[in-house]
Protein backbone atom coordinates (compact mmCIF):
# COMPACT_ATOMS: atom_id res chain seq x y z
CA UNK A 1 0.00 0.00 0.00
CA UNK A 2 1.36 3.56 -0.89
CA UNK A 3 0.64 6.14 0.93
CA UNK A 4 -1.04 9.27 -0.26
CA UNK A 5 0.74 11.82 1.38
CA UNK A 6 -0.28 15.13 -1.19
CA UNK A 7 -1.76 16.42 2.12
CA UNK A 8 1.33 16.18 3.55
CA UNK A 9 2.99 18.10 1.27
CA UNK A 10 0.42 21.03 1.28
CA UNK A 11 1.40 21.23 5.30
CA UNK A 12 4.80 21.25 4.45
CA UNK A 13 4.77 23.11 1.21
CA UNK A 14 6.92 26.16 2.41
CA UNK A 15 9.42 23.87 4.09
CA UNK A 16 9.65 21.78 1.01
CA UNK A 17 9.77 24.66 -1.23
CA UNK A 18 12.49 26.17 0.25
CA UNK A 19 14.21 23.04 0.66
CA UNK A 20 14.26 22.38 -3.33
CA UNK A 21 15.12 26.36 -3.84
CA UNK A 22 18.45 25.35 -1.87
CA UNK A 23 19.35 21.72 -2.94
CA UNK A 24 20.68 22.72 -6.05
CA UNK A 25 23.53 25.18 -3.79
CA UNK A 26 23.63 22.45 -1.14
CA UNK A 27 26.85 20.00 -0.76
CA UNK A 28 25.79 16.61 -0.80
CA UNK A 29 27.19 15.95 2.25
CA UNK A 30 24.64 17.81 4.27
CA UNK A 31 21.89 14.71 3.41
CA UNK A 32 22.51 12.26 5.68
CA UNK A 33 23.02 8.72 3.32
CA UNK A 34 20.85 7.06 2.10
CA UNK A 35 20.90 3.43 0.54
CA UNK A 36 18.25 1.82 -1.40
CA UNK A 37 19.04 -1.54 -3.52
CA UNK A 38 18.23 -1.56 -7.31
CA UNK A 39 16.32 -4.79 -7.26
CA UNK A 40 12.81 -3.34 -6.93
CA UNK A 41 11.23 -7.50 -6.05
CA UNK A 42 13.31 -6.97 -2.79
CA UNK A 43 12.61 -3.26 -1.46
CA UNK A 44 9.47 -2.97 0.47
CA UNK A 45 7.63 -0.06 -1.20
CA UNK A 46 8.00 3.10 0.98
CA UNK A 47 9.12 1.68 4.08
CA UNK A 48 12.24 2.79 5.36
CA UNK A 49 14.56 2.58 8.83
CA UNK A 50 15.53 6.25 10.13
CA UNK A 51 19.25 5.92 12.15
CA UNK A 52 20.10 8.50 15.04
CA UNK A 53 23.35 9.60 15.75
CA UNK A 54 24.76 9.45 19.15
CA UNK A 55 22.86 11.70 21.88
CA UNK A 56 20.27 12.53 19.17
CA UNK A 57 17.13 12.07 20.37
CA UNK A 58 13.31 11.48 18.72
CA UNK A 59 12.53 14.69 20.37
CA UNK A 60 15.69 16.95 18.81
CA UNK A 61 14.47 14.92 15.09
CA UNK A 62 10.89 16.29 15.66
CA UNK A 63 12.31 19.64 16.73
CA UNK A 64 14.33 20.00 13.73
CA UNK A 65 11.96 19.01 11.04
CA UNK A 66 8.87 20.81 12.47
CA UNK A 67 5.93 18.05 12.05
CA UNK A 68 4.86 14.99 13.86
CA UNK A 69 6.55 11.89 12.34
CA UNK A 70 3.69 9.73 13.15
CA UNK A 71 0.85 12.26 10.95
CA UNK A 72 3.30 11.63 7.83
CA UNK A 73 2.61 8.36 7.07
CA UNK A 74 2.00 4.88 8.30
CA UNK A 75 3.54 1.79 10.66
CA UNK A 76 5.19 4.36 12.24
CA UNK A 77 7.31 2.93 15.49
CA UNK A 78 9.94 3.58 17.14
CA UNK A 79 13.09 1.35 17.31
CA UNK A 80 15.53 1.88 20.28
CA UNK A 81 17.54 -0.86 19.47
CA UNK A 82 18.58 1.34 16.77
CA UNK A 83 18.25 3.84 18.16
CA UNK A 84 15.75 5.48 15.91
CA UNK A 85 12.66 4.64 14.11
CA UNK A 86 10.70 2.94 11.13
CA UNK A 87 7.97 4.68 8.85
CA UNK A 88 6.44 3.87 5.92
CA UNK A 89 6.01 7.02 4.10
CA UNK A 90 6.35 9.00 0.61
CA UNK A 91 9.64 9.00 -0.45
CA UNK A 92 9.93 12.71 -0.94
CA UNK A 93 9.39 13.06 2.57
CA UNK A 94 12.25 11.16 3.31
CA UNK A 95 14.77 13.34 0.75
CA UNK A 96 12.83 16.88 1.49
CA UNK A 97 12.86 16.61 5.25
CA UNK A 98 14.54 13.86 7.10
CA UNK A 99 17.27 13.20 5.76
CA UNK A 100 18.22 16.75 6.01
CA UNK A 101 18.30 16.83 9.65
CA UNK A 102 22.08 16.76 10.30
CA UNK A 103 21.10 13.90 13.52
CA UNK A 104 20.23 11.28 11.03
CA UNK A 105 22.84 9.09 10.64
CA UNK A 106 21.47 7.05 7.85
CA UNK A 107 18.38 6.00 6.27
CA UNK A 108 17.90 2.75 4.32
CA UNK A 109 15.18 1.35 2.42
CA UNK A 110 14.26 -1.92 3.75
CA UNK A 111 13.96 -5.20 2.43
CA UNK A 112 12.90 -8.43 2.36
CA UNK A 113 14.11 -11.35 4.25
CA UNK A 114 14.25 -15.17 3.24
CA UNK A 115 12.61 -17.80 5.00
CA UNK A 116 13.54 -21.19 5.06
CA UNK A 117 12.07 -22.62 1.70
CA UNK A 118 9.82 -25.48 2.39
CA UNK A 119 10.39 -29.04 0.26
CA UNK A 120 7.45 -30.26 -1.66
CA UNK A 121 7.18 -33.91 -0.88
CA UNK A 122 5.20 -36.25 1.57
CA UNK A 123 5.28 -36.01 5.01
CA UNK A 124 8.03 -37.50 7.15
CA UNK A 125 5.86 -39.42 9.39
CA UNK A 126 5.48 -39.67 13.01
CA UNK A 127 7.32 -40.67 15.86
CA UNK A 128 5.92 -42.06 19.03
CA UNK A 129 7.21 -40.91 22.47
CA UNK A 130 6.20 -41.35 26.16
CA UNK A 131 6.70 -39.36 29.64
CA UNK A 132 10.27 -38.84 31.02
CA UNK A 133 10.69 -39.93 34.49
CA UNK A 134 11.84 -37.73 37.17
CA UNK A 135 15.02 -35.54 37.35
CA UNK A 136 18.00 -35.79 39.52
CA UNK A 137 21.75 -34.00 39.87
CA UNK A 138 22.75 -35.67 36.53
CA UNK A 139 20.96 -38.04 34.06
CA UNK A 140 22.14 -40.46 31.54
CA UNK A 141 19.70 -41.44 28.81
CA UNK A 142 20.13 -44.57 27.79
CA UNK A 143 17.83 -44.87 24.42
CA UNK A 144 18.36 -41.19 23.48
CA UNK A 145 18.42 -40.30 19.81
CA UNK A 146 21.57 -40.60 18.08
CA UNK A 147 22.44 -36.83 17.39
CA UNK A 148 21.30 -36.15 21.19
CA UNK A 149 24.32 -38.89 22.47
CA UNK A 150 27.18 -36.98 19.36
CA UNK A 151 26.19 -33.69 21.56
CA UNK A 152 27.51 -34.79 25.43
CA UNK A 153 30.65 -37.49 24.19
CA UNK A 154 34.00 -36.03 23.80
CA UNK A 155 34.26 -38.46 20.67
CA UNK A 156 32.82 -40.13 17.14
CA UNK A 157 30.14 -42.80 17.61
CA UNK A 158 28.35 -44.21 15.47
CA UNK A 159 25.07 -46.01 15.44
CA UNK A 160 26.70 -49.26 16.38
CA UNK A 161 29.06 -47.81 18.87
CA UNK A 162 28.48 -48.52 22.33
CA UNK A 163 26.56 -45.64 23.88
CA UNK A 164 25.35 -44.80 20.72
CA UNK A 165 22.34 -43.84 22.59
CA UNK A 166 23.37 -42.21 25.95
CA UNK A 167 23.12 -39.14 26.20
CA UNK A 168 24.29 -37.57 29.85
CA UNK A 169 23.34 -33.83 31.02
CA UNK A 170 22.93 -31.94 33.99
CA UNK A 171 19.32 -32.59 35.27
CA UNK A 172 18.61 -28.96 35.21
CA UNK A 173 19.63 -28.03 31.99
CA UNK A 174 18.54 -24.78 31.08
CA UNK A 175 16.17 -23.91 33.20
CA UNK A 176 14.99 -20.35 33.92
CA UNK A 177 16.82 -19.79 30.71
CA UNK A 178 14.17 -18.30 27.74
CA UNK A 179 15.17 -19.04 24.55
CA UNK A 180 13.35 -16.79 22.15
CA UNK A 181 12.15 -19.00 18.54
CA UNK A 182 11.74 -16.22 15.62
CA UNK A 183 10.05 -18.43 13.34
CA UNK A 184 6.99 -19.72 12.02
CA UNK A 185 5.46 -20.21 15.22
CA UNK A 186 5.44 -22.67 17.87
CA UNK A 187 2.11 -24.41 19.21
CA UNK A 188 2.98 -24.00 22.99
CA UNK A 189 0.72 -26.34 23.96
CA UNK A 190 2.37 -29.62 22.38
CA UNK A 191 3.11 -32.37 24.93
CA UNK A 192 7.12 -32.03 24.10
CA UNK A 193 7.19 -28.83 25.74
CA UNK A 194 5.87 -29.94 29.26
CA UNK A 195 3.89 -26.50 29.96
CA UNK A 196 7.20 -24.50 29.87
CA UNK A 197 6.10 -22.74 25.93
CA UNK A 198 4.58 -19.82 26.07
CA UNK A 199 3.79 -16.94 23.53
CA UNK A 200 6.32 -14.38 23.78
CA UNK A 201 4.46 -11.28 26.05
CA UNK A 202 1.13 -13.34 25.76
CA UNK A 203 -0.16 -12.39 22.40
CA UNK A 204 -2.75 -14.35 21.13
CA UNK A 205 -2.02 -12.66 17.82
CA UNK A 206 1.44 -11.92 16.35
CA UNK A 207 2.07 -7.71 16.66
CA UNK A 208 4.29 -8.44 13.79
CA UNK A 209 2.17 -9.60 10.70
CA UNK A 210 -0.67 -8.55 9.48
CA UNK A 211 -4.13 -10.17 10.25
CA UNK A 212 -5.24 -13.07 9.21
CA UNK A 213 -2.56 -14.28 9.01
CA UNK A 214 -0.91 -13.85 12.23
CA UNK A 215 -1.97 -16.62 14.50
CA UNK A 216 0.39 -17.63 17.11
CA UNK A 217 0.74 -21.17 16.32
CA UNK A 218 3.06 -22.93 13.85
CA UNK A 219 1.55 -22.75 10.34
CA UNK A 220 4.40 -24.19 8.44
CA UNK A 221 4.23 -27.28 6.20
CA UNK A 222 6.01 -29.49 8.16
CA UNK A 223 6.51 -28.19 11.84
CA UNK A 224 9.57 -25.79 10.95
CA UNK A 225 9.00 -23.81 14.40
CA UNK A 226 7.64 -27.01 16.85
CA UNK A 227 11.05 -28.38 15.47
CA UNK A 228 13.48 -25.73 16.25
CA UNK A 229 11.90 -25.36 19.80
CA UNK A 230 11.70 -29.22 20.68
CA UNK A 231 15.11 -29.38 19.65
CA UNK A 232 16.38 -26.64 22.00
CA UNK A 233 14.31 -27.19 24.82
CA UNK A 234 12.23 -30.16 24.18
CA UNK A 235 11.56 -33.08 27.26
CA UNK A 236 12.39 -35.82 24.48
CA UNK A 237 14.96 -34.15 21.75
CA UNK A 238 16.06 -30.98 23.49
CA UNK A 239 19.51 -30.51 24.53
CA UNK A 240 17.99 -27.91 27.48
CA UNK A 241 15.76 -29.79 28.44
CA UNK A 242 14.39 -27.32 31.44
CA UNK A 243 14.81 -23.96 29.47
CA UNK A 244 11.44 -21.98 28.43
CA UNK A 245 10.61 -22.05 24.85
CA UNK A 246 9.25 -18.30 23.69
CA UNK A 247 6.66 -18.15 20.53
CA UNK A 248 7.62 -14.92 18.53
CA UNK A 249 5.52 -15.58 15.42
CA UNK A 250 7.47 -13.29 12.45
CA UNK A 251 7.12 -16.10 9.46
CA UNK A 252 3.80 -16.97 8.06
CA UNK A 253 3.43 -19.03 5.30
CA UNK A 254 1.96 -16.61 2.40
CA UNK A 255 3.25 -13.58 3.98
CA UNK A 256 6.63 -12.31 2.30
CA UNK A 257 9.27 -11.54 5.94
CA UNK A 258 10.07 -7.54 6.19
CA UNK A 259 13.50 -6.91 7.71
CA UNK A 260 12.18 -3.61 9.63
CA UNK A 261 9.28 -6.15 11.89
CA UNK A 262 12.41 -8.97 12.80
CA UNK A 263 14.07 -5.76 14.16
CA UNK A 264 11.09 -4.61 16.01
CA UNK A 265 10.21 -8.28 17.46
CA UNK A 266 14.63 -7.98 18.53
CA UNK A 267 13.64 -4.84 19.96
CA UNK A 268 10.89 -6.38 22.04
CA UNK A 269 12.75 -9.23 23.20
CA UNK A 270 15.51 -6.99 24.17
CA UNK A 271 12.73 -4.91 26.29
CA UNK A 272 11.44 -8.06 27.72
CA UNK A 273 14.97 -9.47 29.21
CA UNK A 274 16.01 -6.50 30.13
CA UNK A 275 12.89 -6.13 32.71
CA UNK A 276 13.84 -9.36 33.89
CA UNK A 277 17.33 -9.23 34.58
CA UNK A 278 15.93 -5.47 36.87
CA UNK A 279 14.63 -8.31 39.34
CA UNK A 280 17.32 -9.09 41.38
CA UNK A 281 15.46 -11.51 43.41
CA UNK A 282 14.20 -13.82 40.28
CA UNK A 283 15.54 -17.14 39.35
CA UNK A 284 15.77 -15.64 35.53
CA UNK A 285 19.27 -17.06 34.20
CA UNK A 286 19.38 -15.62 30.80
CA UNK A 287 17.57 -15.06 27.27
CA UNK A 288 18.60 -16.60 23.81
CA UNK A 289 16.75 -15.69 20.39
CA UNK A 290 17.15 -18.47 17.77
CA UNK A 291 16.92 -16.63 14.09
CA UNK A 292 16.41 -18.53 10.67
CA UNK A 293 15.72 -15.60 8.37
CA UNK A 294 19.02 -14.69 6.29
CA UNK A 295 19.36 -12.59 3.11
CA UNK A 296 22.23 -11.65 0.40
CA UNK A 297 24.63 -9.12 1.83
CA UNK A 298 23.85 -7.22 -1.67
CA UNK A 299 20.68 -6.02 0.50
CA UNK A 300 22.85 -4.64 3.13
CA UNK A 301 21.92 -5.77 6.59
CA UNK A 302 23.06 -2.76 8.63
CA UNK A 303 19.50 -2.18 10.53
CA UNK A 304 19.12 -5.65 11.46
CA UNK A 305 23.36 -5.71 12.16
CA UNK A 306 22.80 -2.56 14.65
CA UNK A 307 20.06 -4.36 16.14
CA UNK A 308 21.77 -7.46 16.81
CA UNK A 309 24.51 -5.43 18.08
CA UNK A 310 22.54 -4.02 21.13
CA UNK A 311 20.71 -7.58 21.60
CA UNK A 312 24.23 -9.09 22.21
CA UNK A 313 25.29 -6.07 24.72
CA UNK A 314 21.98 -6.83 26.62
CA UNK A 315 23.21 -10.08 27.64
CA UNK A 316 21.67 -12.46 25.15
CA UNK A 317 23.42 -14.68 22.09
CA UNK A 318 21.75 -14.86 18.76
CA UNK A 319 22.12 -18.22 17.37
CA UNK A 320 21.60 -18.16 13.68
CA UNK A 321 21.46 -20.68 10.97
CA UNK A 322 24.22 -20.61 7.94
CA UNK A 323 21.37 -21.49 5.72
CA UNK A 324 21.20 -24.69 3.22
CA UNK A 325 22.27 -23.40 -0.13
CA UNK A 326 25.74 -24.95 -0.21
CA UNK A 327 27.49 -21.84 -0.69
CA UNK A 328 30.06 -19.64 1.26
CA UNK A 329 28.34 -17.81 4.47
CA UNK A 330 30.26 -15.11 4.21
CA UNK A 331 27.43 -14.03 1.53
CA UNK A 332 24.87 -14.02 3.66
CA UNK A 333 23.25 -12.48 6.75
CA UNK A 334 22.81 -12.39 9.69
CA UNK A 335 25.38 -15.38 9.08
CA UNK A 336 27.96 -13.31 8.19
CA UNK A 337 27.61 -10.79 11.52
CA UNK A 338 31.10 -11.54 14.29
CA UNK A 339 27.82 -10.91 17.08
CA UNK A 340 25.88 -13.96 15.66
CA UNK A 341 26.66 -17.99 16.71
CA UNK A 342 26.71 -19.31 13.23
CA UNK A 343 25.50 -22.48 12.95
CA UNK A 344 26.67 -25.29 9.99
CA UNK A 345 24.83 -28.76 9.70
CA UNK A 346 26.32 -32.08 9.44
CA UNK A 347 25.09 -35.49 9.35
CA UNK A 348 25.45 -38.82 11.50
CA UNK A 349 29.06 -39.40 10.01
CA UNK A 350 30.51 -35.96 10.74
CA UNK A 351 29.95 -35.01 7.29
CA UNK A 352 29.14 -31.74 6.10
CA UNK A 353 25.49 -32.19 4.73
CA UNK A 354 25.56 -31.58 1.17
CA UNK A 355 23.51 -28.58 1.27
CA UNK A 356 24.72 -26.96 4.60
CA UNK A 357 26.48 -23.76 4.10
CA UNK A 358 30.49 -23.17 4.90
CA UNK A 359 33.19 -20.93 5.42
CA UNK A 360 34.80 -18.59 7.90
CA UNK A 361 31.61 -17.25 9.17
CA UNK A 362 30.83 -20.39 10.77
CA UNK A 363 30.90 -21.05 14.88
CA UNK A 364 29.82 -24.24 14.76
CA UNK A 365 28.51 -27.28 13.30
CA UNK A 366 25.43 -29.52 14.87
CA UNK A 367 23.31 -32.53 13.94
CA UNK A 368 20.64 -31.64 10.87
CA UNK A 369 20.16 -34.45 8.90
CA UNK A 370 16.90 -36.18 9.47
CA UNK A 371 16.77 -35.30 13.09
CA UNK A 372 13.61 -36.27 15.33
CA UNK A 373 12.00 -33.61 16.76
CA UNK A 374 8.23 -32.49 17.56
CA UNK A 375 5.75 -31.68 14.53
CA UNK A 376 2.09 -30.48 13.74
CA UNK A 377 -0.91 -31.54 15.65
CA UNK A 378 0.67 -32.92 18.85
CA UNK A 379 2.74 -35.58 16.87
CA UNK A 380 6.50 -35.80 15.99
CA UNK A 381 8.37 -35.79 12.56
CA UNK A 382 12.18 -36.15 10.79
CA UNK A 383 13.55 -32.35 9.70
CA UNK A 384 16.40 -31.65 8.27
CA UNK A 385 18.12 -27.99 7.53
CA UNK A 386 20.91 -25.45 9.56
CA UNK A 387 17.47 -24.39 11.51
CA UNK A 388 17.53 -27.45 13.69
CA UNK A 389 21.21 -27.51 14.04
CA UNK A 390 20.56 -24.11 15.41
CA UNK A 391 18.55 -25.75 17.66
CA UNK A 392 20.45 -27.95 19.18
CA UNK A 393 23.18 -24.85 19.55
CA UNK A 394 20.49 -22.88 21.59
CA UNK A 395 19.85 -25.50 23.59
CA UNK A 396 23.44 -26.22 24.26
CA UNK A 397 24.10 -22.63 25.19
CA UNK A 398 21.19 -22.76 27.84
CA UNK A 399 22.93 -25.24 30.30
CA UNK A 400 25.74 -22.72 30.79
CA UNK A 401 23.63 -19.99 31.18
CA UNK A 402 21.03 -21.67 33.51
CA UNK A 403 23.86 -23.62 35.68
CA UNK A 404 25.85 -19.92 36.34
CA UNK A 405 23.25 -17.77 35.68
CA UNK A 406 24.74 -15.99 33.01
CA UNK A 407 22.05 -13.19 31.88
CA UNK A 408 24.65 -10.17 31.18
CA UNK A 409 28.31 -11.80 30.06
CA UNK A 410 27.60 -13.24 26.11
CA UNK A 411 31.57 -13.42 25.82
CA UNK A 412 31.45 -16.31 28.92
CA UNK A 413 28.69 -17.93 27.63
CA UNK A 414 30.65 -17.77 24.40
CA UNK A 415 33.99 -18.92 26.17
CA UNK A 416 31.76 -21.70 27.78
CA UNK A 417 30.45 -22.65 24.79
CA UNK A 418 34.50 -22.94 23.12
CA UNK A 419 35.82 -24.81 26.16
CA UNK A 420 33.30 -27.47 25.73
CA UNK A 421 32.65 -28.09 21.98
CA UNK A 422 34.56 -30.58 19.96
CA UNK A 423 37.46 -29.55 17.56
CA UNK A 424 39.03 -32.07 14.61
CA UNK A 425 35.43 -34.34 14.42
CA UNK A 426 34.03 -33.75 11.70
CA UNK A 427 35.05 -35.35 8.20
CA UNK A 428 35.94 -32.26 5.90
CA UNK A 429 34.48 -31.50 2.85
CA UNK A 430 34.69 -27.73 2.82
CA UNK A 431 36.50 -25.73 0.48
CA UNK A 432 39.70 -25.65 1.89
CA UNK A 433 40.42 -21.81 0.97
CA UNK A 434 37.53 -20.77 3.12
CA UNK A 435 38.74 -22.24 6.36
CA UNK A 436 35.59 -23.44 7.54
CA UNK A 437 35.99 -24.15 11.64
CA UNK A 438 36.21 -27.77 12.19
CA UNK A 439 34.09 -27.64 15.59
CA UNK A 440 31.21 -29.84 17.01
CA UNK A 441 28.41 -29.08 19.18
CA UNK A 442 28.72 -30.69 22.66
CA UNK A 443 27.44 -29.78 26.42
CA UNK A 444 30.82 -30.63 27.63
CA UNK A 445 29.74 -33.52 29.94
CA UNK A 446 32.06 -36.13 29.23
CA UNK A 447 34.98 -34.09 28.62
CA UNK A 448 38.16 -35.12 29.78
CA UNK A 449 39.73 -32.08 31.37
CA UNK A 450 37.01 -31.10 33.36
CA UNK A 451 36.65 -31.91 36.76
CA UNK A 452 34.39 -34.83 38.17
CA UNK A 453 32.09 -32.77 39.53
CA UNK A 454 31.21 -30.20 36.91
CA UNK A 455 28.70 -30.75 34.44
CA UNK A 456 31.08 -28.95 32.06
CA UNK A 457 34.37 -27.14 31.92
CA UNK A 458 34.66 -24.21 33.41
CA UNK A 459 31.49 -24.68 35.92
CA UNK A 460 32.18 -22.65 39.15
CA UNK A 461 32.76 -25.34 42.10
CA UNK A 462 31.63 -24.68 45.58
CA UNK A 463 33.70 -24.06 48.04
CA UNK A 464 32.87 -27.92 49.74
CA UNK A 465 33.63 -29.53 46.61
CA UNK A 466 37.20 -28.29 46.30
CA UNK A 467 37.90 -28.82 49.57
CA UNK A 468 36.73 -32.11 48.92
CA UNK A 469 39.12 -33.32 45.82
CA UNK A 470 41.83 -32.02 47.61
CA UNK A 471 41.38 -34.45 50.64
CA UNK A 472 40.42 -37.32 48.69
CA UNK A 473 43.01 -36.36 45.89
CA UNK A 474 42.81 -37.86 42.26
CA UNK A 475 41.87 -41.38 43.07
CA UNK A 476 38.54 -39.76 43.92
CA UNK A 477 37.41 -39.09 40.46
CA UNK A 478 35.76 -41.99 39.08
CA UNK A 479 33.25 -42.00 42.83
CA UNK A 480 32.55 -38.19 42.29
CA UNK A 481 31.76 -38.68 38.84
CA UNK A 482 28.26 -40.14 39.13
CA UNK A 483 27.49 -39.02 42.42
CA UNK A 484 23.59 -38.03 42.17
CA UNK A 485 23.43 -39.62 39.15
CA UNK A 486 20.63 -41.61 37.62
CA UNK A 487 19.35 -43.23 34.16
CA UNK A 488 16.41 -42.36 31.89
CA UNK A 489 14.80 -44.64 30.11
CA UNK A 490 13.33 -43.44 26.60
CA UNK A 491 11.05 -45.08 24.50
CA UNK A 492 12.32 -46.47 21.63
CA UNK A 493 11.94 -44.27 18.54
CA UNK A 494 11.25 -45.88 15.19
CA UNK A 495 10.74 -43.78 12.60
CA UNK A 496 8.51 -43.52 9.07
CA UNK A 497 10.44 -41.51 6.96
CA UNK A 498 9.94 -41.51 3.32
CA UNK A 499 13.46 -41.59 1.31
CA UNK A 500 15.73 -38.75 2.55
CA UNK A 501 13.58 -36.64 5.13
CA UNK A 502 12.66 -33.16 4.58
CA UNK A 503 15.02 -30.62 3.86
CA UNK A 504 13.96 -26.90 5.00
CA UNK A 505 15.70 -24.53 2.83
CA UNK A 506 16.26 -21.04 2.37
CA UNK A 507 15.01 -18.91 -0.34
CA UNK A 508 17.41 -16.41 -2.13
CA UNK A 509 15.95 -13.22 -2.96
Amino acid sequence: MTLNVSWVLTALLAVLATATSTSSGNNQSEFAPYARYNDSSVVVPDSYIIKFKDNHTIQHHLDHIGVNISSMGHEYFYLDIIPGYHIKVNESVIHGLIRRDPGVEWVEHTTFASPPKLPTMDHDGSLSSSERSKRWQAVMEETATLELAQQSTNRTISRRDDGAREYWHWSEAGSNVDIYILDWGVDINHREFGGRAYNFNGFNASPYLEPPENAMGDTSVWGHGNCIASLAAGTLFGTGKRANIINVKVINHEVRIQWHRIIQALDDVRKAHKAKKRNRRSPFAGSIVVLSLGSNIELGGRPLRSAIKKVRRSGIPIVVAAGNDHADAAQIFPCNFPESICVSSVNHRYQRTEWSNFGKPITVAAPGLRVPCAGLRGGYTVLSGTSFSAGYVAGTISNFMSYEKLRSNVNLVMRRMKDNWNVGLLISDFPPDLETANTFNSNGFMKPNKLPTQPYVGAPLERRVRRQLWELGADANDSLRLQGTTTATLPSITPTIPPGGSLVNFTKP
